[in-house]
């Protein structure tokens, strides 16, 4: 009798064991979730002013942006401006009482050699107008095709109306001419650098007033 009972609770013990092992598994933790990714940041707005102030070494060039002469680039022009992306450009070309060209992002960099190859990414279509090549007006640059450009312009220091109709002009020089001449007026290189200002021609920024 003893020996009967001692074995069905030997038994029942094997019983609730093997029901602890193979029983339901415990939970797994809980892992938290994924933080979701941090937005965009939103990009600046555009400016409404179409006065732009360009502050360089030389002094302060104040440009009249022509938003009824080329809405779009006007437009391209007051985004790059407004996201401090012309700030640190240089102009990184210039022909005596000619011209002076900058905007490229490429002429940030130590290299002068790949000055004039930048761009921002986003091309502008062209937006050729009537507005007269005068000394003091402002036009995007490009490769050849009014279609191509992006990000780099020029200011015209003299008359060029053998240019007229080959390049967009959005704004012209309403102050700060003779900032825009002693740029032209830089020393430069000599070589594939010949009209490479030799010390750097620096944007520092744009403001809009």
């Amino acid at each position: 009798m003893i020996l009967r009972w001692t074995v069905a609770c030997l038994c029942a013990v094997v019983l609730l064991t093997a029901a602890g092992c193979g029983g339901r598994p415990e939970p797994a933790a809980e892992t938290a979730p994924a933080a979701p990714p941090a937005p965009e940041p939103a990009p600046p707005p555009v400016p409404a002013s179409n006065t732009a102030v360009l502050v360089t070494a030389a002094g302060e060039i104040t440009l009249e942006l022509l938003p009824d002469k080329a809405p779009e680039t006007v437009a391209q022009f007051k985004r790059l401006a407004a996201s401090n992306f012309y700030n640190g450009a240089t102009f990184h070309r210039v022909i005596k009482d000619s011209l002076i060209q900058g905007g490229d992002p490429l002429s940030k960099d130590p290299d002068p050699m790949n000055d004039g190859e930048g761009t921002c990414g986003v091309l502008v279509k062209g937006e050729i107008n009537d507005t007269p090549m005068k000394a003091g007006a402002v036009a995007m640059a490009h490769p050849g095709d009014p279609n191509a450009a992006s990000c780099q312009f020029f200011v015209c220091v003299k008359d060029h109306p053998e240019w007229q109709g080959q390049f967009t002009v959005f704004a012209r020089v309403t102050g700060g001419m003779d900032a825009v001449r002693k740029i032209s007026r830089a020393s430069v290189g000599t070589g594939a650098l010949a009209d490479h200002p030799i010390f750097k021609q620096t944007i520092e920024r744009i403001d809009f007033k």
